[in-house]
């Protein structure tokens, strides 16, 4: 990332770029102390109301879910994972909370 330019200038940027139906800015999450489970409530009331409608597809852009992939990313291409989960320690605060709050995928 470029000095001066943050997770939420870009996610802006791209914002007004391509209007998506919703964009999530982690400044305006935190502001409000919004959980990620508040955040996601509120996406899927804007999904489930957008496909009363018949619309059944849209854009979202969370920046969060972004840098959760960069560091896993990081992770990945140094170390291996384990099976007792300690390269999760590696992750951030918010990155753990993101990740742990995701679906387990069997």
């Amino acid at each position: 990332m470029r000095r001066g330019c943050s997770a939420s200038h870009i996610t802006l940027e791209c914002a007004l770029q391509t209007h998506p139906n919703i964009t999530i800015i982690g400044e305006e999450v935190v502001a409000k102390k919004l959980s990620f489970k508040n955040v996601t409530d509120y996406v899927v009331d804007v999904i489930c109301k957008r496909a009363e409608l018949g619309y059944n597809y849209g854009v979202i852009l969370i920046p969060e879910v972004q840098q959760l992939i960069v560091e896993l990313n990081e992770i990945l291409s140094h170390d291996s994972v384990d099976e007792d989960g300690q390269w999760k320690k590696k992750l951030t605060d918010q990155s753990l909370k993101v990740f742990d709050f995701l679906p387990v995928m069997t």
